[in-house]
Parts: structure tokens; C-alpha cells; sequence
């Protein structure tokens, strides 16, 4: 049985987005999907203390209706926005164990020139997911010919035996889109104890910058729980 998930990109994406990755035998990050402002597509939580604290991806609005696609989405200029971007993510977490291990790579990643968004978030994404799960199968949709569900749903019939793994929010989506696939619904129980300072709802670099390479133990403990979906 080939398990298979898919999400769109996420901004420096928390612990659960790498979860359905660690579970997945394939995980497609599908950025054909539409943008959604003040969404984890361009936001992250992160966090000083207690108070929650997040950083935006500035982006140009449009005034389309439906919303662009994410792969369609073009940043604000880096000038505008990098130099913020790093400048806080030192002041929170240059104290951390592993901050000076990761921060280089990160720092690489944002000066590189990007204009459109999807090529940012997709590179951070398969970044940490190379450090985490070596020779884990991503598929990124644009890189794929995967403009759309029904291109999605195409692809995914070419795997004779499939599950598709979702998280309990996505049942009815999955079920308006994918209903003639199974389901597995990932479980958010049994989830290992995080070291202070940490929850699975904020971005999955804190627990890096915490744990370093010790982070991928943190999935295993996870276990593989599933329901049916």
C-alpha cells in the first residue's frame, strides 16, 4: 500500500505538516492550489515567550477574484522584507543549541533572489525535510505538470494500491475532492513530549533550532497512528 499526502506550502510549517510527511511514502506539495491571505501559505507563528509572534511573507495583492494560485503569487522585493525576516530570527533564537548549525542554510535560502513565492516555500520546505527524512519522495506540483485537482486526482490513480493520509480538519475537503480514494486520518494523540519552549502548532525550525539533529527522533516517537478516515 502506497501512502500519500498532499499539502500545500506552507511558511516555515509546523510540526504536523512534517508529521504527514514523515508518514507519507510520497508527499506532493501541491502549489497549483489558490493563495489565501494571513494564512500559513505566507505566515508563520513563532513565538518570545508566551506571546505569539509571527512573520509574513509581504507579497503583491491582487485583485483577482478567485485569488491567484500560489504559484502565480510574486513577492515584495527581498529589501523590503529579508533583512526583517533574519534580523528577528536571530534575536529569538541565536541563545538556542543549534542555531548557528542551521542559521547559515536558512540565511542561504533567503538571499537568494526569489520573485515568485512558491519557489521560496518550496525550497524551505524540502530543506528541513532533507535534514529531517533523507531520501524522503517530494513532489513539487508545478515541477510535476500538476495544474489543478483534477490533474492531482489523475496522478494519484496511476498507484495501483493508495492511501491518502489526512489530518481530522481536511476529512470533508478530502471527501468533496478524493472520495473515491481511502482515507487514513492522522492521529494528533500520543504525540511525544516537546522540550520547553515548544508546541507542534508553532513552526517546526524552533524544535531544530532546539534539538538539532535529535529532532527527527521526535516522529518515530510519534508512532504511525492512523484512524479510519
Amino acid at each position: 500500500m502506497t501512502r500519500v499526502a498532499a499539502q500545500q506550502p506552507y511558511f516555515l510549517a509546523d510540526y504536523y505538516y512534517f508529521q504527514k510527511i514523515f508518514l507519507s511514502d510520497i508527499f506532493f506539495i501541491a502549489d497549483f492550489l489558490q493563495y489565501r491571505k494571513q494564512s500559513a501559505i505566507s505566515r508563520a507563528r513563532l513565538s518570545i515567550e508566551y506571546r505569539p509572534e509571527y512573520l509574513t511573507i509581504p507579497v503583491h495583492h491582487s485583485a483577482g477574484n478567485p485569488p491567484p494560485h500560489i504559484n502565480q503569487v510574486r513577492m515584495l522585493p527581498p529589501q523590503y522584507w529579508v533583512e526583517q525576516h533574519l534580523k528577528t530570527l536571530k534575536s529569538l533564537y541565536r541563545q538556542y543549541p543549534f542555531f548557528e548549525y542551521y542559521f547559515p542554510e536558512l540565511e542561504a535560502i533567503y538571499l537568494k533572489k526569489y520573485q515568485l513565492l512558491h519557489h521560496f516555500l518550496n525550497d524551505l520546505i524540502c530543506w528541513q525535510a532533507g535534514l529531517l527524512f533523507p531520501g524522503k519522495k517530494l513532489l513539487i506540483a508545478s515541477e510535476e505538470n500538476l495544474g489543478n485537482l483534477e490533474a492531482l486526482r489523475n496522478r494519484f490513480k496511476t498507484y495501483r494500491e493508495l492511501q491518502l493520509l489526512i489530518h481530522s480538519a481536511e476529512r470533508d475537503y478530502y471527501r468533496q475532492h478524493f472520495s473515491e480514494f481511502p482515507m487514513v486520518c492522522l492521529s494528533r494523540k500520543h504525540l511525544p513530549p516537546f522540550p520547553a519552549g515548544y508546541d507542534p502548532e508553532k513552526s517546526l525550525l524552533i524544535l531544530l533550532f532546539l534539538e538539532g539533529p535529535e529532532t527527527a527522533r521526535f516522529f518515530q516517537k510519534s508512532g504511525r497512528e492512523y484512524s479510519t478516515g
